[in-house]
């Protein structure tokens, strides 16, 4: 199943740009490659990305598992 863009793939540079000018940031950090439930999670969340933009909740995705274990991730997927 190819994941959808309709969540923002970013990556650090633009992680960080975001994080200095979003009040609510949901990130989602993900693996294309060896997580079997990052698909599925990211379908989900696609259900409610337009309601999440409207309640001023900015959702994005990126793929960077060196910054997932900096915020303390360390399985894949993750919000």
């Amino acid at each position: 199943m190819e994941m959808s863009d309709a969540i923002e793939k970013v990556n650090r540079r633009m992680f960080e740009r975001m994080l200095e000018r979003t009040n609510h940031l949901a990130v989602l950090f993900y693996s294309k490659n060896d997580c079997k439930n990052c698909d599925k999670v990211l379908e989900e969340l696609e259900k409610i990305d337009d309601e999440a933009d409207a309640a001023g909740i900015k959702f994005i995705k990126i793929e960077d598992n060196q910054l997932a274990k900096e915020f303390g991730v360390f399985a894949l997927p993750a919000l």
